[in-house]
């Protein structure tokens, strides 16, 4: 009887091992049945993408972005991460197809954005040893000219976005820095362009002070209307290489003190009776990155947005909660659209 046990041991063991040999054989599948890793033959190198924007081993922001571009002749699961050899920046981008087309102008996963120094590319296909290439980073983004892949700058308050300010430091009014609204019999509110504690994007920034006319308090005290979202090829939605909400983020640099109960008030619109926004309480101290996604953006009347080129305005604004005050004041900068995702990760 032992013997017979032993021989059915060994036997199942032989029928284990040939089972382990002849999966390894085959090449790895998800659970719909698909390969998950490219064949065999395709060997990955760092020269099967070309860096528009590279030369020389140097990209330099203050010219244009970095274009990571490749086509494969088979589909495969890819990740290019772009990180400071100092560890204070890095920006992962993934994808799966054929082809590669990467839009960096020195953004990152988070603050801070990439600065000046010695920079590391990393290129890794599933189941495919990584590639990497070395360069160095020099300059600055301003973001004045983005492909409509990436995104495009609204405003930061001096003269770089497609629908800035008419003059730098100046509020010009109505028809040139758009319609400011708000200082009526009830409150008094005030507009203005300041430079000091400025954000992470630099220069200007828009700042509104609101005030109680009375000893009673207010839920809201107004904003500036800006017009042209879509109004050209070059505006700032028509720009994009897409009009799908979904796909679309609006960021902003926002700041208040975080016990003034402040609200920030974003809205987009076609008319001034529909419009989308988005409401953000400002419960931290500083400034801080805010993004949100088109599609998610809440309608005044139920009114679906389906295309993003239909907008026609945005209005930046000042509210309160979760109680009123009699004062309150708010900060905004470096309004931008993105294409795929926010502007930070985190």
């Amino acid at each position: 009887m032992k013997n017979i046990i032993k021989y059915n041991r060994y036997f199942l063991l032989l029928v284990l091992a040939v089972t382990l040999t002849a999966t390894s054989c085959n090449r790895s599948k998800d659970s719909l049945g698909e390969d998950i890793c490219p064949s065999e033959s395709l060997n990955i190198t760092i020269d099967d993408l070309t860096f528009n924007g590279m030369t020389g081993g140097v990209v330099n922001l203050s010219n244009a972005g970095l274009n990571i571009t490749g086509t494969f002749p088979e589909k495969i699961k890819w990740t290019i991460k772009i990180e400071a050899l100092d560890n204070s920046a890095d920006k992962t981008y993934s994808g799966e197809g054929k082809t590669i087309n990467v839009w960096w102008y020195g953004n990152s996963r988070k603050e801070p954005k990439f600065t000046p120094g010695a920079c590391k590319l990393t290129f890794s296909v599933q189941c495919k040893e990584p590639v990497t290439k070395n360069f160095t980073l020099q300059g600055s983004s301003d973001f004045k000219t983005l492909n409509g892949n990436f995104g495009s700058l609204v405003r930061d308050f001096d003269k770089n976005g497609l629908i800035d300010v008419g003059t730098v430091g100046v509020v010009q009014g109505a028809g040139v820095d758009g319609y400011f609204y708000g200082d009526d019999v009830s409150k008094s509110v005030v507009w203005t362009y300041v430079t000091a504690n400025g954000s992470p994007a630099g220069g200007y920034y828009a700042h509104i002070a609101g005030a109680s006319k009375s000893s009673s308090p207010l839920w809201y005290f107004g904003g500036v209307s800006i017009e042209g979202l879509s109004a050209a090829p070059t505006s700032p939605l028509k720009a994009l290489a897409t009009t799908d909400p979904s796909n679309i983020w609006m960021n902003m640099y926002i700041r208040s003190s975080k016990t003034s109960n402040a609200e920030a008030v974003v809205s987009l619109g076609i008319t001034q009776t529909v419009k989308w926004t988005f409401r953000k309480a400002v419960d931290w101290d500083g400034w801080k990155m805010c993004s949100v996604r088109l599609s998610d953006m809440i309608s005044n009347d139920g009114t679906v947005l389906t295309n993003a080129s239909d907008l026609k305005t945005i209005d930046l604004q000042l509210g309160c909660t979760p109680v009123q005050t009699l004062t309150n004041t708010i900060d905004y900068d470096f309004v931008i659209f993105t294409v795929g995702g926010p502007f930070f990760d985190e």
